[in-house]
């Protein structure tokens, strides 16, 4: 799909004032924050304020579409993972996991189906394609194409537009108050979301903090 508008990276880079200095802070808290669930919203929260000055466009999902099909952040995403060990690890670990569901479906699914709140047995793999498998399953997880990768027996790749539209999943669940501290899928794909955001802004140095 196209993108919705042109990306100004210097929207924050080289710009001072109450907006670009409010996103520099809200990154630095999210960076330095012990608890994941809230570093991530830290961070999340730097990141669509310098994509909505960047693009111009208020819709999540518009802003969405123009960074996962830009070329600059998809060679940028691709020469970050060639060096950076730890965003290599988290986009791993992120991706083999995936697709990150849509947890008010599943809670909703696990209570038709009379499951309990953890996942059903065995390994994530089995996980995934047990909830894949679901008749109303439709668009209720992210990446959209991984049902298609699946059925192909193919990975997902570990790749810029795959793995930012797992991240806005995990932040979609995190921002409407599905994810529970003590569920460990839950904090893992928030760990690794924060560590994938901070390692892409700081090495692309978008906020002008590096």
């Amino acid at each position: 799909m196209p993108p919705k508008a042109p990306i100004d990276f210097n929207s924050v880079r080289q710009a001072f004032g109450d907006g670009p200095d409010l996103i520099r802070d809200w990154f630095l808290r999210g960076k330095h924050e012990d608890n994941p669930f809230e570093g991530f919203i830290f961070t999340w929260i730097a990141f669509n304020g310098w994509a909505e000055r960047a693009t111009g466009l208020e819709r999540d999902t518009d802003w969405i579409q123009t960074l996962a099909v830009s070329d600059e952040m998809s060679r940028d995403f691709a020469e970050l993972l060639d060096w950076n060990e730890l965003a290599k690890k988290a986009v791993r670990r992120l991706m083999s996991a995936a697709p990150v569901f849509k947890s008010s479906w599943l809670r909703k699914k696990r209570r038709e189906l009379h499951l309990s709140d953890s996942e059903p047995g065995g390994s994530r793999a089995d996980q995934v394609d047990f909830w894949l498998a679901a008749p109303d399953v439709k668009a209720n997880f992210r990446p959209a194409c991984a049902r298609m990768h699946r059925q192909q027996r193919d990975r997902l790749p570990f790749n810029w537009a795959h793995t930012l539209h797992a991240v806005y999943q995990v932040r979609c669940n995190l921002f409407h108050g599905e994810k529970a501290r003590n569920n460990a899928l839950d904090a893992r794909f928030t760990a690794d979301g924060r560590r994938i955001l901070t390692a892409m802004i700081e090495a692309t140095d978008l906020f002008g903090v590096s």
